[in-house]
């Protein structure tokens, strides 16, 4: 009868460290999908930082680009209306190149 109770006394301790062990992983397997959920949420809040980021420089560049080439057609414009016309100069040479006698 010893080894009955020895043998009872041993399978009571391996069911509870099969319980044991149970509640240990299902502890562990919570930590890491709340520390996953975590770091999912950290990762997303970054990225989304990043793109703002890029967003606001890509903003400020387009804004940037658009400035310079109004500045250079005002420019171009401006160096347009400032050629000055010699107009007869223009007949006189329409005439010797068209009706050339």
């Amino acid at each position: 009868m010893e080894n009955k109770t020895l043998v009872d006394r041993i399978m009571s301790v391996e069911q509870d460290i099969a319980q044991t062990l149970f509640d240990v992983q299902l502890k562990s397997d919570q930590r890491v999908a709340e520390t996953l959920g975590d770091g999912d949420a950290q990762f997303k809040e970054r990225c989304s930082l990043c793109v703002l980021q890029y967003n606001e420089k890509l903003a400020q560049a387009k804004t940037a680009l658009h400035q310079e080439y109004l500045d250079k057609i005002q420019a171009y414009h401006d160096e347009l209306r400032s050629i000055k016309t010699n107009r007869e100069a223009f007949s006189s040479l329409l005439d010797r190149l068209l009706f050339v006698q």
